[in-house]
């Protein structure tokens, strides 16, 4: 997984997404988040078997990011189809919507 949190903008986020295909999973996440290890252990699993990109941001690190992305909570995910935003989960629910892109 490509651990962007030192610093990420939404910049880099809008050209990494660019003429992209397939699905791109943001993971938004703190240092001291505990029930984010799930949901990044699931995560890897996917981009290791070849069905997403997946990025991490570290809030702090990036906080004009997330408050672009209208982060409150984490952990968050954004699942994007191309560079097309296609569906956000916040909490347990992020396990829920990474397990809709196993199949």
């Amino acid at each position: 997984m490509e651990d962007t949190g030192s610093k990420l903008t939404v910049a880099e986020v809008e050209s990494m997404l660019a003429g992209r295909t397939g699905y791109t999973v943001l993971l938004f996440t703190t240092p001291t988040c505990a029930t984010c290890g799930p949901v990044r252990e699931r995560l890897a699993k996917l981009e290791a078997a070849g069905k997403v990109r997946a990025l991490t941001c570290d809030v702090m690190a990036s906080p004009e990011l997330a408050d672009h992305a209208g982060i409150l909570s984490v952990p968050t995910v954004q699942i994007y189809a191309g560079a097309e935003l296609v569906r956000v989960a916040v909490g347990t629910a992020c396990l829920r919507a990474l397990r809709t892109l196993e199949g």
